[in-house]
């Protein structure tokens, strides 16, 4: 995703946090489209990183977060498996529109949670070599 300039503050490029996906938190993260990682490479994304993707063109001629279900990062071959579902609408609409009421709880948020990208520890262990936030 490095190969676009955030056009908004409001907007993103890059993940800032894995988080290990586990028996024990999972179910914390409910799921918009998708399923849960089963195999090595799987991952999922937030609905508003997924929307970064459509909005700045990521993977060409997508237009729906579910549309992208099934497609790879070229660099280092992670599958979008599912989208997790956010508030981030909420925030987004009204931060787009010059309402910037919400814009620190949207900061904490973007920051804490929209920014994230989900995976297995055997994903992790075999598709990446930086630390990673256990939640």
């Amino acid at each position: 995703m490095d190969n676009y300039i955030p056009k908004s503050q409001y907007d993103s490029n890059k993940f800032n946090k894995v988080t290990i996906l586990n028996d024990k938190n999972k179910n914390l993260y409910s799921l918009k489209f998708g399923n849960y990682p089963s195999t090595i490479g799987n991952v999922l994304i937030t609905d508003y990183m997924a929307n970064m993707l459509l909005k700045y063109g990521v993977f060409e001629g997508l237009k729906n977060e579910n549309d992208l279900l099934g497609h790879e990062n070229n660099s280092i071959k992670l599958t979008i498996c599912g989208i997790v579902d956010t508030d981030y609408e909420i925030y987004y609409q009204k931060l787009i529109q010059n309402d910037l009421s919400d814009a620190a709880s949207f900061s904490v948020e973007k920051k804490n949670t929209y920014l994230q990208l989900f995976m297995t520890q055997q994903t992790y262990d075999e598709k990446l070599n930086i630390d990673a936030d256990v939640n």
